[in-house]
């Protein structure tokens, strides 16, 4: 969730302006014009902190002279601006500031809280990429032609498209320089000019280039921003938007982003430290558009050390690969070489944001599996919706491991990397860390989470403790598996295999007692026993033995419950989970009795069970939410407050239904409708 910006009411109140709201946005277009007869002028903005342009801003530079001496100081806020055409910088100089994350590696994993006052022990600390931005929220335009054009600040964000054009009209002293640590696009970034737009870093980073996020528009964001909440009335600015491969969005509802990335002749792109893609639809235009769209379209690649992955993201390959979603982990000896579209990464990381609430990234690829070849690095805490495949001398690193104390102060602490099926050749290298502080994870150890582990020869399981902290004498989860091919475990090979605790010295090994999950357990500690639950709801309509309540049961075994139901028909059950990528069905058997008789077989996750939607005209939505039709009615369950948007097949609006906790029963005519909720769930319902 994310507020606003502030109407005219500044200060600490609650109300807040939509951003998107023409009514309320009431910035006008900033047009810089000195083409033309201008002979001389710029235009030049100096802050301490931040700078907002609220709306469009275009620049066009002329012929002119551009800026002059700044009278009687010679400067402006110290700063040298004669001679440019266009300069804009946030200084960052009024001492507000603490830490720069990006320079400073921490000893011990740390906080992300910062303080403005500081507490007991603790002194006062802010972040400078915090605090001291560019912000760009609609289109900026820059077009050098015969001026030079400075933009710095430690970080620069364009929530519309952000042009750099120092090729049109261009005279010979063309030149925009950005000069940040972070480049955040949310929209279109057109490079214009070769060898005139130079980027470069605000703190001098390695080879002197900034991390580049591309990502999601202020229309489609992976989250809800409101203009005011007072904690029970709310105005929203905006939904959030949830994706999943393959999305059919319905009418009204706004889809998320597709990024097409677009190489030309003359386009460069250097090699990155690191990329973020956010929260998009990202593809690479080919050689192969040219053919039928026209044009002089060259393959799009990016060259990256670090790939970072936050909230949803799709790479999305088009039926004729005119548009290619290629991913591919390389080598060192490999990067450049490659000459086909698509993003070319050493590091592939999922990061620790979801969307809409999600606890982590997610990632989709076009093809089966991803391949982690030698010397590459795939890690962190997402879930991967492919297979993976780790080749001899490749890393996998989930959670603390992927990038340890150089990553962002969210991802300084132990996680799980979920994924499809994993195989591991001989000779690869699995990294887990351990520690005195539970993760993201709720577990004091990196793990791995796969549908079906494989080895195909001995791999190193390697575990380190995390800065700071020690082992404990316990047993570590560090792989979870619903299956596993014969043997696999066998070649598991532990590193190190002692570990010194208080001075006094602890054999280490790998326990695979417990069916679904391997633990490293430090000298006699034996394993927990692992538990999991299953929720059994209460239904208008039917009796169910057990009744409603939540009930644990050891790992791996089934549950058995029977129903009765009052209506001439048995409700469909199902559970929350996929098999074959469908919603999981339960069959019951009736008994002499007249009662249902159902198994859940084999739980090794939190289960939930819910009665009621018809199998053909209705379907599952998320854990705990259904919608189904009966008779003449509509109904719709939800664990929580919600609002339901009812859609004709048409895409009219039928009806909005503020929708309590539990069950809601809407009359409704006959005929097919379409009905969203606040999460971005769709269902189709027909009333018969």
């Amino acid at each position: 969730m994310v507020r606003g910006y502030k109407g005219v009411d500044a200060g600490c109140g609650l109300n807040y302006h939509c951003d998107l709201n023409g009514d309320e946005n009431k910035a006008r277009p900033l047009l810089l014009n000195f083409s033309g007869t201008v002979t001389s002028g710029g235009f030049a903005a100096v802050a301490s902190d931040m700078i907002d342009v609220y709306t469009d801003l275009k620049y066009r530079g002329g012929n002119g002279s551009g800026l002059s001496t700044v009278p009687e100081t010679g400067t402006l806020h110290g700063e040298d601006v004669a001679g440019y055409g266009l300069f804009m910088k946030t200084q960052g100089n009024k001492h507000n500031w603490t830490d720069n994350i990006l320079l400073q590696a921490p000893k011990c994993p740390t906080t992300c809280s910062p303080t403005g006052c500081g507490t007991p022990g603790r002194p006062a600390t802010g972040f400078l990429h915090n605090t001291v931005r560019m912000t760009f929220h609609s289109d900026a335009r820059f077009y050098a032609e015969n001026q030079h054009v400075h933009l710095e600040s430690p970080v620069i964000e364009t929530f519309g498209v952000l042009e750099l054009n120092a090729e049109d009209n261009a005279g010979a002293k063309a030149m925009i320089t950005i000069k940040t640590d972070s480049l955040i696009c949310h929209d279109s970034l057109i490079r214009k000019g070769k060898g005139k737009v130079q980027l470069t870093t605000w703190s001098g980073l390695p080879k002197d280039q900034p991390i580049i996020k591309l990502g999601y528009s202020r229309k489609a964001a992976p989250f809800m921003e409101y203009a005011y909440d007072d904690g029970g009335t709310q105005k929203i600015c905006r939904e959030c938007v949830s994706h999943y491969k393959g999305k059919v969005y319905p009418p009204g509802e706004t889809p998320l982003d597709t990024m097409f990335v677009k190489f030309g002749p003359d386009t460069e792109w250097e090699r990155q430290n690191v990329m973020v893609v956010d929260h998009t639809v990202i593809s690479f235009l080919t050689d192969s558009f040219d053919h039928v769209k026209g044009g002089d379209v060259r393959h799009a690649r990016y060259f990256v050390d670090t790939t970072k992955i936050r909230n949803q993201v799709e790479f999305w390959t088009d039926a004729k690969h005119e548009r290619d979603g290629h991913l591919e982990l390389i080598s060192e000896e490999q990067m450049g070489s490659k000459d086909y579209a698509g993003l070319y990464t050493r590091h592939l990381h999922l990061e620790p944001i979801g969307a809409c609430g999600r606890p982590t990234s997610e990632l989709w690829l076009p093809g089966l599996a991803l391949d982690v070849i030698t010397t590459s690095t795939f890690g962190g805490f997402g879930i991967q919706y492919t297979d993976v495949h780790v080749e001899n001398g490749a890393n996998l690193n989930p959670g603390f491991t992927s990038l340890r104390l150089r990553g962002q102060c969210y991802e300084q602490a132990c996680g799980t990397l979920t994924m499809k099926d994993l195989r591991l050749d001989g000779g690869s290298e699995l990294h887990f860390s351990v520690g005195t502080t539970k993760g993201l994870n709720g577990e004091y150890s990196d793990a791995i989470d796969v549908d079906r582990l494989t080895t195909y020869g001995p791999v190193n399981v390697n575990i380190e403790i995390r800065p700071c902290e020690k082992m404990q004498k316990r047993c570590y989860p560090i792989m979870y598996y619903k299956s596993v091919t014969p043997n696999s475990l066998n070649n598991l090979k532990l590193n190190p295999r002692k570990v010194k605790i208080d001075g006094e010295e602890y054999p280490l090994s790998l326990n695979v007692s417990t069916d679904g999950i391997v633990y490293v357990c430090v000298g006699d500690a034996v394993t927990p026993g692992l538990t999991h639950t299953v929720t059994m709801p209460e239904t208008a309509g039917v009796k169910t033995t057990p009744s409603k309540g939540i009930y644990p049961l050891p790992t791996r075994t089934s549950f058995r419950f029977s129903a009765t139901y009052s209506g001439a028909k048995p409700l469909v059950v199902r559970t929350n989970r996929k098999v074959n990528g469908q919603q999981e069905v339960l069959n019951g058997v009736k008994n002499a009795n007249g009662e249902y008789e159902y198994i859940v077989p084999s739980v090794q996750q939190e289960v939930t069970l819910t009665f009621g939607p018809d199998v053909v005209a209705n379907e599952l939505l998320t854990a705990g939410t259904a919608v189904w039709s009966h008779g003449e009615k509509i109904y719709i369950r939800v664990e929580r407050a919600d609002i339901a948007s009812i859609y004709s097949v048409a895409g009219q609006l039928v009806k909005r239904v503020d929708l309590p906790e539990g069950d809601t029963s809407i009359p409704m005519s006959r005929g097919a409708y379409v009905i969203t909720l606040k999460d971005g769930s769709v269902h189709k319902v027909i009333v018969k």
